[in-house]
């Protein structure tokens, strides 16, 4: 993700969904090794990480987690293939979208 959706989903857990969340904006984060990231942050101080899935015959589509790796392990599930991601999940995991130097 949690988001991966920001809007509620009955099938998603913790890791995957924000509860009520409509609104979020994307915030530098310096991570462990000095670096920065993007992630999205609520207005109620939530944060979330983008994750990345290479859906089959599809474009990549980048989702919002609030842990990024089980998010990214929770979209692979196939039963969200109709009702979230749209589309087998392949390959799925946490990017870091950087500001740049």
């Amino acid at each position: 993700m949690s988001l991966f959706s920001l809007f509620p989903h009955p099938s998603l857990d913790d890791a995957v969904q924000a509860d009520g969340v409509n609104s979020s904006a994307l915030v530098p984060l310096k991570l462990a090794d000095g670096s920065y990231s993007y992630v999205a942050t609520t207005t109620d101080g939530q944060l979330f990480y983008l994750v990345t899935c290479l859906i089959d015959e599809q474009y990549p589509k980048v989702f919002l987690a609030k842990d990024p790796i089980l998010g990214a392990a929770r979209l692979k599930d196939p039963t969200l293939a109709t009702t979230l991601t749209g589309g087998n999940v392949t390959v799925c995991g946490f990017v870091g979208y950087g500001p740049g130097s």
